[in-house]
């Protein structure tokens, strides 16, 4: 099976907060035909993304950030991180090429993968462009700042997410 064709989810009903119904549906082993069930961990995928941006702009906000803040104040190992600025992240203006790009990008997006490593490989696949130059839509962009908002919070992002966005 194409790693491409691989679907997984859970979808959950729940009516003041009573569950009412669920369905799991996909494999997360399609190959030994192991299904998705009730426990089965689930990649966030794209509405993360959002919650990494609102999160960034939320601790400007509050003070410890501007979005003119460079790369290398966090990653200075990175090419251009010293011309880099939060908001060449937000707006996919960095240069910084994306690890989606990579043949092998399905692995690192089923995989959990350590910040040095994700960014052993930014500095190993370099610039793309001046930064500012030009837009180019790059997931690296978001893993940098998901880094960036645990340093500055000091705590993993599922306990950053649950304090900023889902219990106020």
């Amino acid at each position: 099976m194409d790693a491409g064709d691989l679907f997984r989810c859970r979808v959950a009903l729940s009516h003041m907060g009573r569950l009412i119904n669920e369905r799991h549906l996909g494999y997360i082993d399609p190959d030994n035909g192991i299904t998705a069930e009730r426990y089965t961990a689930y990649g966030v995928g794209f509405i993360s993304k959002l919650f990494t941006a609102i999160i960034i702009l939320m601790a400007e906000d509050e003070g410890p950030i501007q979005l003119i803040d460079k790369l290398s104040t966090w990653f200075f190992s990175i090419p251009n991180a010293v011309t880099i600025s939060i908001e060449n992240l937000q707006r996919h203006t960095s240069d910084i090429c994306s690890f989606m790009d990579d043949a092998n990008s399905f692995s690192w997006n089923t995989q959990p993968i350590k910040e040095d490593k994700m960014v052993a490989k930014m500095v190993s696949d370099g610039p793309v462009f001046e930064p500012g130059a030009m837009f180019l839509f790059s997931t690296s962009n978001y893993f940098l700042q998901i880094y960036i908002r645990e340093k500055i919070y000091r705590t993993e992002c599922i306990h950053i997410l649950s304090a900023k966005i889902m219990e106020p």
